[in-house]
């Protein structure tokens, strides 16, 4: 069950829903927090994504708030923001997915966070998916055998971290330490 603080459920024909209804949050910096929470932990083994889809009320357009996405292991403290979407960008519902992997069950809530006071946004069809490790490919493994963050700067395949000459993608051909000059094929 979610609660909705500042939030109603919209069916008018100026709200953009998926259906007949969609929450609808009207931004107000100066009465605390707008919000829709889940009141238990979700998912027993964890969250891999959360989804929604999400778009200005009315004729709100660019002046619509933002919206962060945000997960807890309690109802009171400890919110992680995992993805942030701002409704005065886009015209239309717009899909958005947040990563989130954590292996826990969570406490998930949607709050307004920046915008016009006064105005408004539409966000529908929210969807939780249970927690899936993720696929390592081979290159992110050989990364990781040498306690190298998969993403991190230098790790492109077609750098030189170490600055020997070789690239990744040849040290990780070679199976060599792409992080140590005096390594490589």
């Amino acid at each position: 069950m979610w609660n909705l603080t500042g939030i109603l459920i919209g069916s008018d024909a100026a709200d953009l829903k998926i259906g007949n209804k969609a929450a609808r949050l009207k931004y107000d910096p100066t009465d605390g927090d707008e919000t829709m929470t889940i009141q238990s932990p979700v998912m027993s083994n964890g969250i891999s994504t959360i989804s929604l889809w999400y778009g200005p009320y009315s004729n709100h357009g660019n002046t619509a708030p933002t919206l962060a996405i945000e997960v807890s292991e309690n109802l009171s403290s400890g919110w992680i923001e995992v993805g942030r979407v701002n409704a005065g960008a886009v015209e239309v519902l717009t899909y958005y997915s947040a990563d989130v992997f954590i292996n826990t069950p969570l406490y998930v809530r949607i709050r307004a966070v920046d915008g016009n006071g006064g105005r408004s946004c539409n966000f529908d069809n929210i969807t939780i998916t249970p927690f899936a490790i993720q696929p390592v490919s081979p290159y992110d493994a050989f990364l990781l055998k040498y306690n190298v963050t998969p993403g991190d700067p230098g790790t492109l395949p077609g750098d030189d971290y170490d600055g020997d000459g070789f690239t990744n993608q040849q040290e990780f051909d070679a199976n060599t330490n792409p992080y140590d000059d005096a390594v490589h094929p």
